[in-house]
């Protein structure tokens, strides 16, 4: 068969094909040990193997595989990172297939029933933010009635905070935390992260947030962001029996803002949390360490903190309890300015809540040093401003 002259002329288009040159021994060798080192570096800058020049962006973190069973017998520190990377890939719920998403295994419990569900969302693209957020809703109303010591020991063996971690690492809303978005999921999911071990991951979304690393939607200011998830860790922490980890991690957040050279301002919100459950609520707690308790009380004047907070936290000091400041606070004209006892409104009544238990702590512990005169005084202040008219008394003012 002849070639015809339409194949003939673009033939004549396109240059001649050349096979490549043959690389020698050497130039061969230097492709490959490029390729590895190239190959070897990515991974390293995956999973954090080697240390990261700071301009780098922040790698997404590698993930434990709790509730998948594993015949590799090696501890986690020594896998490979080509084996974390396609654990990584192999575990993604967007290819989870639907068999096995709909398997029904009789020694499977209920977080694995919930969770199947979830994946099989996700691989069908069903799965969205308030979803997500539902899901999160109903494994924690199941763990409330559930016997447990406290919410976070319940929420620990569900691995459902790691589940949708995943979903938003996959997605790609984590790589821009544009998940944030979304303030009461992003506050259950951080509840979910700190039961499970992972408050490392909301630790790496604060301080992305203070770098203005963080693309977040135009409506949520990199402040606020930071501000909000550092005060939903903060208030998952100080809702323990022991408040070291409240503590903790409101000093830490102190250091990150003055790190950016960030107004700590930010701050307020979490530390106003540990402040109320270390004074208000002192009694579900046990003492913390006098030295931690002080320097968290130090922070107080950089923010301002109110009189209120201040005089409350001397007087519940764990070592030297003092009701110096409590006493002249209680009777100064400042701290009932613009109140109306007899018809509070919601903010107001919180206030005075807080000033009511303020001042009985005060009387207590006027009354153990023996300061009947002074206690009596106070006594006489407090009958005065909260005794009030319209049925609105001591007694109904009585925190919950």
């Amino acid at each position: 068969m002849q070639k015809t002259r339409v194949l003939s002329s673009l033939r004549d288009l396109f240059p001649p094909i050349h096979q490549p040159l043959p690389l020698d021994k050497r130039e061969s060798q230097r492709l490959l040990e490029s390729l590895k080192k190239s190959f070897r570096e990515e991974l390293d800058r995956q999973h954090g193997w080697v240390s990261r020049p700071v301009s780098d962006p922040l790698p997404l973190p590698n993930l434990p595989l709790n509730y998948l069973p594993s015949n590799d017998s090696r501890p986690s520190s020594a896998r490979a990172s080509t084996d974390q990377h396609l654990h990584a890939i192999l575990d993604n719920p967007h290819f989870s297939p639907a068999e096995r998403a709909q398997a029904t295994d009789g020694s499977a419990n209920v977080w694995d029933r919930h969770k199947n569900v979830f994946s099989l969302a996700v691989s069908r693209g069903l799965m969205t933010l308030p979803r997500a957020h539902g899901f999160l809703l109903h494994i924690q109303a199941e763990v409330g009635h559930a016997p447990a010591l406290s919410i976070l020991e319940g929420l620990k063996p569900t691995g459902a905070g790691l589940l949708v971690l995943r979903w938003l690492q996959s997605s790609g809303m984590e790589r821009d935390l544009s998940f944030l978005s979304h303030g009461s999921f992003a506050h259950i999911l951080v509840r979910f992260l700190v039961a499970e071990g992972r408050e490392d991951i909301v630790w790496s979304w604060i301080e992305r947030l203070m770098r203005k690393e963080g693309a977040l939607d135009r409506k949520i200011p990199v402040d606020l962001g930071s501000s909000a998830l550092l005060a939903s860790l903060v208030s998952t922490k100080a809702h323990d029996v022991e408040l070291e980890g409240g503590y903790t991690a409101v000093l830490k957040g102190a250091a990150m803002l003055r790190e950016q050279g960030l107004p700590p301002i930010r701050l307020k919100g979490a530390w106003r949390t540990v402040s109320y459950q270390s004074t208000t609520k002192a009694w579900k707690h046990s003492k913390p360490p006098a030295e931690l308790f002080e320097r968290f009380c130090s922070l107080g004047p950089t923010l301002p903190a109110s009189p209120l907070d201040m005089a409350h936290l001397n007087l519940c000091h764990p070592v030297n309890p003092s009701p110096r400041l409590a006493v002249e606070f209680l009777s100064s004209k400042s701290a009932w300015q613009g109140l109306d006892p007899a018809a509070p409104s919601f903010k107001q009544k919180i206030y005075l809540q807080r000033i009511y238990s303020l001042g009985l702590d005060a009387l207590q512990h006027l009354m153990k040093l023996d300061e009947v005169r002074e206690a009596s005084r106070l006594w006489d202040i407090l009958k005065t401003r909260l005794g009030g008219g319209g049925g609105h008394t001591l007694n109904s003012l009585s925190p919950a």
